[in-house]
Formats: structure tokens, C-alpha cells, sequence
């Protein structure tokens, strides 16, 4: 099988601090003329559930993975590069012996985090949660996936990059960590330099120490997470009132479907067969729905598959 893409970029940068947030934007897709060949795709009818609900139980899902990297967060590493900050400032008013003090803290402070949890290689200082959600329709993404085709064959590269710049529609979680490998190392040689009063060679040390935080960037399709509630949800009605919402639990297993082929269109996961084996058991159920019949098992089965998706997709 093929493996589906991991959406987890992790690249040296200069950094600021970043501030420990969760944050939201909306944003729709461009417009675009529909092509007279452009194959569409009918939207299924409208869920009883509400976007904020379904948003809502998105950023209960995505909250266990910023949880889990949270458990590794300390205040002494935030305070190590903080107190690393304050060397620098130090050695630009020519106060050495405070810069040494400043870089001796932090060595002090890596050291107790790194005695917690000697298995790290990466140590969070900071994460910050975004919700960017794309309000659109399949048809819309294919148009506009075509449009931006045809903009590179034509060497358009600004009108294509605009094109597929709105075409996402995730969580993103930003980690910002201290790479243990490197940083105290470096530290330890800012203290020597100091000592040999090479005050310059230190401060440009600490400058370029502080740029080489890692960054990693870890995105989760919204449209898998919203498939994977309403699965949720219609697993939840039918064990309620199996006959009463039998109608409801069908528009949930439609709509779950659509957000799949949504999720498939935009890249997440693209031509990993599973989506096809999803969508078979989706059908599987709406058949046995309409026929009244007992989904409990069929419903469970689908709920693990999607959630393994979720977790390797992610």
C-alpha cells in the first residue's frame, strides 16, 4: 500500500517568539468561470448539525495532539531562551559577566528539562493552533485546480500560485522547540568565548544559536476531521433511535462521503486507496440504512478506519 503523505514540514528559520494561541480564519475559495466540460458533483442536502457544532468537535479532536506535545512544554525552556535574549543585550552594553550569568541560567534550565525527559532530541518552548477553513464546493476546487493548470502551462506563475494560495483547508499546529543536539553546545562555547573576551564572536554565536530554533509545522484536514464527527454523530443517533433517524443518519453518511471527495481534491491523502475502501463502506451502510437494517457493527467498523486514516494522514 501506498504510504499516504505525512503533512509534517520541519525547516531551520529565524524565529520570534511565538505566543502560545488558537486562532481562526475562514476564507472561500476564488471565484472562477466554470468550464462547459468541468464534470460536477451534486452537494448533499444540508446536516441538522450546525458549522459551529461541527467545528467545535474538529477542535476537540485536534486539541489531544497539542495536549500530547504540551506534556513535553516547560516554563524552564522558554526561560532558557529568554535568558539566552537577555545574554545577547548584555554583550551589546558590554556587561559580560551578567551575559555569563544570563547563559549559565540557561544551561541550568535545559538541564532540568532534559533530566525529565531524557528522550528528547527537540524541546517545545512554545505551540500555536490555527484554524484556516475553506468555505467551497467540490466543483469549485476542480475548476479552480484547473484553472491554475492552465495559468503554469502558460507560464502564469503569480496568477497560479494565487489560484491554489486559498486552496486549504486544515489545522495547523506550530511547534517551536529547542534542538537539544546543538543548542547547549553552542551555549557552553558563548561562555568560553566571553572568557577569551571575544565578545563579538559570542553575541554573533547566540544570534545565529537563536535562529536555528526548529519550527514544525503539522497540518490536519478539516474535511477528514468533519467526515470522521459526522460518522460520529450517526453512530450516536442510530444507537438512540435507530428507526426515528434513520433518515437523518443517511444525509450524515452523504455528507460524510462528500467531505472525503472534498478532502481528496484538495490534496489530503491524494489517491490513497483508502479513500475508495471509505466511500464502498459508506455506500454499504446508506443500503443497509435504507433497508432498516442494524448498522451498529458496520457504523463501528467505519469509525476505526476513518480515525486510523485521520492519524496516519496526519
Amino acid at each position: 500500500m501506498k504510504k499516504a503523505t505525512k503533512f509534517i514540514v520541519v525547516s531551520i528559520v529565524t524565529t520570534s517568539l511565538l505566543l502560545a494561541s488558537c486562532q481562526s480564519k475562514t476564507g472561500k475559495a476564488p471565484e472562477t468561470k466554470k468550464g462547459k466540460d468541468t464534470a460536477t458533483i451534486e452537494m448533499p442536502a444540508k446536516l441538522n448539525m450546525t458549522e459551529d457544532e461541527i467545528a467545535l468537535r474538529d477542535q476537540e479532536k485536534a486539541k489531544e495532539k497539542v495536549l500530547k506535545a504540551k506534556e513535553k512544554m516547560t516554563s524552564e525552556a522558554l526561560e532558557a531562551v529568554l535568558e539566552t535574549q537577555k545574554a545577547i543585550q548584555f554583550l551589546s552594553n558590554k556587561k559580560n559577566n551578567d551575559a555569563v550569568k544570563s547563559l549559565q541560567n540557561a544551561l541550568g534550565k535545559i538541564a532540568i528539562v532534559t533530566k525529565r525527559f531524557p528522550e528528547l532530541k527537540l524541546l517545545p518552548i512554545d505551540i500555536n493552533v490555527q484554524r484556516n477553513e475553506l468555505i467551497t464546493d467540490i466543483n469549485t476546487v476542480k475548476q479552480v485546480t484547473k484553472d491554475a493548470k492552465k495559468a503554469l502551462k502558460n507560464e502564469q506563475l503569480q496568477e497560479a500560485r494565487e489560484l491554489l494560495s486559498e486552496l486549504s483547508s486544515e489545522i495547523d499546529i506550530t511547534t517551536v522547540s529547542i534542538p537539544l543536539a546543538t543548542y547547549p553546545t553552542a551555549i557552553k562555547s558563548a561562555i568560553q568565548l566571553i572568557n577569551e573576551n571575544k565578545v563579538e564572536e559570542a553575541r554573533v554565536l547566540l544570534i545565529a544559536t537563536l535562529d536555528e530554533l526548529v519550527i514544525e509545522k503539522e497540518m490536519i484536514p478539516i474535511p477528514i476531521l468533519n467526515a470522521e464527527v459526522m460518522i460520529e454523530e450517526a453512530t450516536r443517533l442510530h444507537l438512540e433511535d435507530s428507526k426515528a433517524n434513520n433518515g437523518e443518519v443517511i444525509n450524515l453518511l452523504d455528507n460524510a462521503s462528500y467531505q472525503l471527495q472534498l478532502a481528496e481534491v484538495l490534496g489530503y491523502g491524494k489517491k490513497d486507496k483508502i479513500y475508495t475502501e471509505l466511500q464502498q463502506d459508506i455506500k454499504t451502510l446508506k443500503k443497509e440504512a435504507t433497508a432498516k437494517s442494524d448498522l451498529k457493527d458496520l457504523l463501528e467498523k467505519l469509525k476505526i478506519k476513518l480515525k486510523n486514516f485521520n492519524e496516519r494522514v496526519f
